[in-house]
């Protein structure tokens, strides 16, 4: 089990780990009707995850802070 917290895309519900969005989520762009949510597009090729995922911006500044203190 990970010592990182997980956050969930707002799409699939599909949940990731703090360290996999801090290490590869590029922001692509705001979420057209729900101002505090973005898309973002996984870019760490190591992490083996491709796609894109909506999260809340908050999670992924948290998943950032949390990566960082680690």
């Amino acid at each position: 089990m990970s010592k990182f917290s997980e956050y969930p895309c707002m799409i699939t519900g599909q949940y990731y780990e703090a360290d996999l969005i801090a290490e590869s989520a590029e922001f692509v762009m705001e979420h057209p009707t729900e101002p505090s949510w973005g898309f973002y597009k996984f870019t760490n090729i190591a992490w083996d995850e491709r796609g894109l995922a909506c999260f809340v911006n908050i999670d992924v500044e948290d998943a950032r802070e949390q990566y960082e203190a680690d």
